[in-house]
């Protein structure tokens, strides 16, 4: 599923106190089952760089910053704390966090985006 892939780089990347490029490159290439093309290989070195600029950049603010990659058990997706993310519906449960939310000195910055499941209609 590509939003999973997606959630695994931003863990790479903002999941811990120094992004892991080794393990963002490990997921571009499927554990190095794919060779990158030249373009591609260009990109992935361009979030690199991106990437340790923006938390270079965050981290000389001085602000206490989080980034939400988890939402507890039985979170149900609310539009007005969510952003939701392809089917996404409002009221149903949250399956996982794709974008983590951002927050600086205690002020939400972004949401997370997030992934719900389907409530069947016999529920």
């Amino acid at each position: 599923m590509a939003d999973a892939g997606h959630r695994e780089m931003c863990l790479a990347l903002f999941g811990q106190r120094e992004p892991d490029f080794t393990r963002l490159a490990a997921i571009a290439t499927s554990d190095g089952g794919l060779v990158l093309a030249g373009q591609d290989s260009r990109l992935l070195s361009r979030i690199q760089r991106e990437a340790a600029e923006l938390r270079a950049a965050v981290t000389s603010t001085g602000h206490r910053v989080s980034f939400t990659f988890e939402l507890p058990a039985g979170t149900v997706a609310d539009p007005d704390r969510h952003e939701l993310w392809t089917s996404g519906i409002a009221g149903d449960p949250v399956a996982f966090v794709v974008m983590p939310g951002y927050e600086a000195s205690g002020r939400r910055i972004m949401p997370p985006g997030v992934i719900t499941v389907r409530i069947s209609a016999g529920a």
